[in-house]
């Protein structure tokens, strides 16, 4: 197994919003030391050019998590599922430790 730029991406988002201090609903958050949701985490922390070509990819890979558990409305982007009023903090992290997993059994 090797790790992609979308799996190292989607990894140090994945411990960024970890703390729940660091995850919110509402706005991206992309000032440095603000609370973020998870798709302003990514581009947040999409640092180096190469974090920053993966950022897409890595949103893809999100989207088709979602579209196979079925929780993807196909009219929204992943802030509407990050803002959505019952969303919970668990919840994005589980997101994100799915697509991981299954980024890196799929190899890519």
């Amino acid at each position: 197994m090797r790790n992609t730029p979308e799996v190292n991406l989607l990894s140090v988002v994945r411990t960024y919003l970890e703390d729940p201090k660091n995850w919110k609903q509402g706005a991206f958050g992309l000032e440095e030391g603000r609370p973020s949701c998870v798709h302003g985490a990514l581009m947040k922390l999409s640092t180096s050019p190469e974090m920053d070509a993966a950022y897409s990819r890595a949103c893809d890979a999100i989207f088709k998590t979602l579209d196979d558990a079925g929780l993807r409305d196909s009219n929204r982007g992943l802030a509407s599922f990050n803002d959505h009023p019952e969303r919970k903090h668990e919840e994005i992290i589980q997101l994100l430790d799915n697509t991981i997993l299954r980024l890196e059994a799929e190899g890519l």
